[in-house]
C-alpha cells in the first residue's frame, strides 16, 4: 500500500492501523497525509480479493487438472521405483546361498 499523497509505504502505525510511514518517521514536512486504515479492513479487501480471483472457477479447474497430472507422472515414477527394487531384491536373494537366508526367527535364536 502506498500513500497517495507522497507516495511513501503506508505500514503498521500501531497495533491496529495503517498509515503513511512518511509522515510517521519524517513528519509534516514530508507528508501531511494523517489517513489511516484499520488493518482489519486491509486484511478484509485482500483476502477478499484473493478469494474473488484466485478461487475462479477457471483457475480451480486449471490447478485440479494440473495437478492430476503431477499426481499421475507422479505415481507412475513410484511405481517403476518399486518394480526395480524388487527386481533388485529378487536378484539379492538369488545370488545369496541358502545357509545365509534365516527366517527372522531362526535369527533372534542364534543371537
Amino acid at each position: 500500500m502506498l500513500c497517495g499523497c507522497c507516495g511513501a509505504s503506508y505500514t503498521l502505525i500501531n497495533k491496529t492501523r495503517y498509515g503513511c510511514s512518511a509522515l510517521r518517521n519524517k513528519g509534516e514536512a514530508v507528508c501531511r497525509n494523517r489517513a489511516t486504515i484499520s488493518r482489519e479492513a486491509v486484511e478484509a479487501r485482500v483476502l477478499g480479493g484473493l478469494k474473488d480471483r484466485l478461487m475462479h472457477p477457471d483457475l480451480v479447474a486449471a490447478f485440479v487438472e494440473e495437478y492430476r497430472r503431477a499426481w499421475n507422472a507422479a505415481q507412475a515414477g513410484a511405481g517403476a521405483a518399486r518394480d526395480k527394487l524388487q527386481r533388485d531384491l529378487g536378484l539379492s536373494r538369488r545370488r545369496s546361498p541358502a545357509s545365509s537366508r534365516r527366517s527372522r526367527t531362526e535369527c533372534i535364536i542364534h543371537r
